[in-house]
């Protein structure tokens, strides 16, 4: 089967493009250019997929200029993750290293839970840890220091919406991935595939959760803020689930001063 031909056939549109495909089709780089004018020739003359493309693309718009993002506390800083202040530099840190990112195996990451269900294989996040040149695996429950580097990456055996979270220890919830944004990200099917950042932690100390929510519709960061506030109930270390329609996963860190 031809990479255009997989994204077509859905149960209710036999031989249209899936819901992931249309939504795929609006961003730079989320399908290949073969797959991009496939979906592109298929909704010129089909009028569902026409008013599906026309209403996704008004969604995005409504969702990155009218939904706000998640906002912490006047005067601190985000969280204990901190973005790289110049992406070149981390792309560039990211290719010395992605031979030994690869190569070196995950670590265990708490039990997945959730109300979605997706086929083939159970949807999964890992991450690996960059400490003065040394990479290992991350894993739940692991004590970090200022200055480490982490890089997530995702496995999932079909085209779905993920969406990268951290709740610190006083409740407060800033968005890993995509950084920025007021929703979740579209992304492909693979296999331990790296996220197109990384993050270099910071001097706040104490333990911190990082959700990674797959879900198949977009997930708003609004929603993911409401959620931490109904389920808190005063330790991170308890806030294992979040009241989500998402397949769920988190690890608990816990970030101590360098010696």
């Amino acid at each position: 089967m031809s990479e255009p031909e997989r994204l077509l056939g859905t149960r209710r549109h036999p031989g249209c493009p899936t819901e992931i495909a249309l939504a795929l089709s609006l961003t730079d780089g989320g399908l290949a250019a073969s797959e991009r004018r496939a979906v592109r020739e298929h909704a010129e003359g089909c009028a569902h997929c026409s008013q599906r493309l026309f209403d996704l693309e008004r969604e995005r718009q409504q969702l990155h200029h009218e939904l706000p993002v998640l906002e912490l506390e006047t005067g601190r800083q985000p969280s204990m993750l901190r973005w790289w202040p110049a992406l070149a530099a981390a792309c560039a840190c990211m290719l010395l290293l992605a031979g030994v990112w690869m190569l070196w195996p995950a670590g265990p990451a708490e039990p997945a839970t959730g109300s979605v269900r997706f086929k083939g294989c159970t949807p999964r996040a890992s991450f690996r840890v960059e400490r003065q040149g040394r990479v290992f695996a991350g894993r739940s429950g692991m004590r970090l220091l200022a200055g480490d580097r982490i890089c997530f990456a995702y496995s999932i055996s079909e085209d779905a919406y993920l969406l990268v979270v951290n709740v610190d220890g006083q409740g407060r919830p800033s968005i890993y991935y995509p950084a920025g944004a007021a929703c979740s990200a579209a992304i492909r099917a693979g296999e331990e595939v790296f996220l197109p950042i990384s993050t270099r932690l910071d001097d706040y100390l104490g333990p911190e959760r990082i959700f990674a929510l797959f879900s198949r519709r977009l997930l708003t960061c609004a929603a993911v803020e409401a959620a931490v506030r109904r389920a808190w109930a005063g330790s991170v270390e308890d806030l294992e689930t979040l009241p989500l329609d998402a397949f769920q996963q988190s690890f608990l860190i816990i970030k101590v001063a360098a010696e």
